[in-house]
């Protein structure tokens, strides 16, 4: 007897064998009917059926076919809650992140994401649970993104492991309702960098170790995690270059390479950079390992231990207001920018990927120190309008 319907066949005297596509696994089960052509039509109408379900996601798999073992054992993973699959996609990530990302991300996890997410199936999550909690909670947008991100990555992975069938939250984006307002929060509460003034008085506080690695930072623009890992052997003094090549963050063991190609550079030794770490071979060149450590244990200048026993008491010599210590990379991006120094080379010096990034960060800084801003456009403008109003004249 031939057969015509698709994905169905006689499978014994006495049953009918369904064949359909779910979860990324091909499935065959059958139903107790003997093959005959009404049966095989009640087959495939049924199949038809099944293969809606699974479209619109409301298929269930155990209620349809309860004595299958393919059944039970899928529906012990499309149940499994988001805070187990979590734990487990973050640990088996770990490998493959650096160490402050995996501890950002573990951070996020465990104090957001299982609270806010956690006790629904990774089954039930829909994309109206995340756009909800976005609408209903007082965090920066930006901020909110990156939490977003990292459960969205966690479902990509939970799709290729065929846990679910598709990630609810592929190709949506949370909306930025207050967009203009928020942008200009963000960036002032982000990016504060000390006026020339504020420069100078710093620079009265400091002395020894730490004031080389405060003026080093102020003109180099590195990172905290870069300068922490910097070693003599990439300092170049004879050629005037710092090579930049790895990081340590608090979170990790040992240095790490950058997270970004950019990262990787050689940042341009100016004058006073020069001075501060020719001042620190007397401290720590001999060594031959890392060109900065704490003055009262020797160890690294962990960021902590620096904030608490020397920036903070810095600042309030220096009758300046307080900002955290990253604040002097953004300074030197300022001071070079608005010393109209080329800003693709900024860019670079600065490890980013792109100097539209730079000036978009930055560039709105500028008038502060720039007083004299815009003088060179009147008096061009103006003399030209001068100069025109008396060849009009003397017709």
């Amino acid at each position: 007897m031939g057969n015509k319907y698709k994905g169905i066949r006689p499978a014994t005297k006495n049953s009918i064998e369904i064949i359909f596509k779910y979860q990324g696994q091909r499935c065959r089960e059958r139903v107790q009917k003997e093959p005959t052509a009404a049966n095989l039509k009640s087959a495939s109408n049924h199949r038809g059926a099944i293969l809606e379900a699974i479209e619109d996601g409301s298929f269930n798999y155990l209620a349809t076919f309860p004595k299958s073992k393919r059944a039970k054992k899928l529906k012990s993973t499309s149940n499994m809650l988001i805070k187990d699959w979590l734990d487990q996609w973050i640990e088996e990530m770990k490998p493959t992140l650096h160490t402050s990302t995996y501890v950002t991300h573990k951070r996020t996890i465990n104090r957001l994401l299982k609270e806010e997410f956690g006790e629904l199936s990774l089954d039930e999550i829909r994309w109206h649970h995340v756009r909800d909690w976005c609408r209903g909670v007082s965090i920066k947008f930006n901020t909110q993104k990156n939490y977003i991100s990292i459960l969205r990555t966690a479902l990509d992975e939970a799709v290729e492991e065929d846990l679910i069938d598709s990630n609810p939250l592929f190709g949506k984006k949370i909306k930025n309702r207050d967009k203009n307002q928020q942008s200009v929060e963000e960036n002032d509460d982000e990016i504060d960098p000390f006026t020339e003034l504020e420069r100078l008085a710093i620079f009265e506080q400091c002395e020894g170790q730490i004031g080389n690695y405060i003026t080093t930072q102020i003109w180099t623009g590195m990172r905290p995690s870069e300068a922490r890992a910097l070693t003599w052997n990439d300092v170049d003094l004879i050629n005037g270059f710092i090579r930049i090549n790895k990081a340590q963050t608090e979170e990790a063991k040992k240095p790490e390479k950058p997270k970004t190609k950019a990262a990787i550079r050689l940042i341009k030794i100016l004058p006073p950079c020069m001075q501060a770490l020719k001042d620190q071979q007397q401290y720590t060149y001999l060594e031959n390992d890392r060109v900065f450590h704490n003055p009262r244990t020797g160890g690294i200048l962990w960021g902590t231990p620096f904030i608490n026993t020397y920036w903070t008491r810095i600042l309030k010599q220096a009758g300046v207001q307080y900002r955290y210590p990253y604040q002097m990379r953004h300074t030197y991006a300022t001071m070079m920018i608005m010393s109209d120094e080329p800003t693709y080379w900024v860019s670079q010096q600065l490890g980013h990927a792109k100097p539209s990034y730079t000036l978009d960060t930055y560039f709105r800084f500028i008038p502060q120190d720039l007083p004299d801003a815009g003088n060179l456009a009147v008096a061009k403008w103006e003399n030209q309008i001068a100069g025109k109003s008396q060849q009009q004249s003397t017709k």
